[in-house]
């Protein structure tokens, strides 16, 4: 990546402990000061924010053309952003249905859940069965031939999501299973801090987010 753009090497840092960080300059005073949580301390400062940004656009992109192939029509990954939560908040933010399909991050005993929601995993199952025009989406959960379709795109998620990540962690993630109720999913304790990134999906017919949450302890 072009280091203008914040390459992934940026965050090189990202986790690293505090001894190794330079010593700042006191801020300014701001009036958007905030309380600092005690119980639940962020874990990503500015600098490792914007590095993570930077990453994980490269994956929406990445994505976005492996897609744009497939669907026969115009489709855009944008990044809202990458966040730390805890895995309660998470598990809360998904919607029943889900189309939630959980890795496992080898040698670390932690998981990783990629959720396409239900526009775009309906969005998907028509368009690479051959169909056009907006889809028709039902509240229900995928059936096993429908999850077997959006998985050959959760599994280039994956792919793209080790590769931001290899020059940091090794994220040797294999297929556990797919859910479609949230809390049957248990990737982590509720309270444990997790990376959570969003990417807005744009298409024909179709306004959906495709989440990634990715445990911090896979990442020490």
């Amino acid at each position: 990546m072009p280091p203008e753009t914040g390459s992934a090497a940026d965050a090189g840092l990202l986790f690293t402990t505090g001894s190794e960080s330079r010593p700042e300059a006191a801020p300014a005073v701001s009036s958007d000061i905030r309380v600092y949580d005690f119980a639940r301390p962020s874990l990503i400062s500015k600098e490792r924010k914007r590095a993570l940004d930077a990453m994980y656009s490269v994956l929406a992109k990445s994505v976005e053309l492996w897609l744009a192939s497939r669907v026969r029509g115009h489709i855009e990954l944008t990044l809202e952003g990458v966040d730390q939560q805890s895995y309660g908040e998470f598990a809360l933010s998904m919607t029943p249905p889900c189309a939630a399909y959980v890795y496992d991050v080898q040698d670390s005993g932690t998981q990783v859940v990629i959720d396409f929601g239900q526009e775009f995993a309906f969005f998907l199952v028509e368009r690479l069965l051959g169909a056009n025009g907006p889809p028709v989406v039902q509240q229900r959960p995928l059936t096993p031939l429908e999850r077997m379709l959006v998985r050959i795109a959760a599994d280039k998620v994956a792919e793209h999501l080790q590769e931001i990540w290899q020059d940091h962690v090794p994220l040797d993630l294999q297929m556990s299973r797919f859910e479609s109720v949230p809390d049957m999913i248990q990737a982590a304790n509720r309270q444990d801090p997790v990376l959570v990134g969003r990417i807005r999906v744009c298409a024909t017919g179709v306004e959906s987010v495709l989440t990634i949450c990715v445990p911090f302890a896979a990442l020490e």
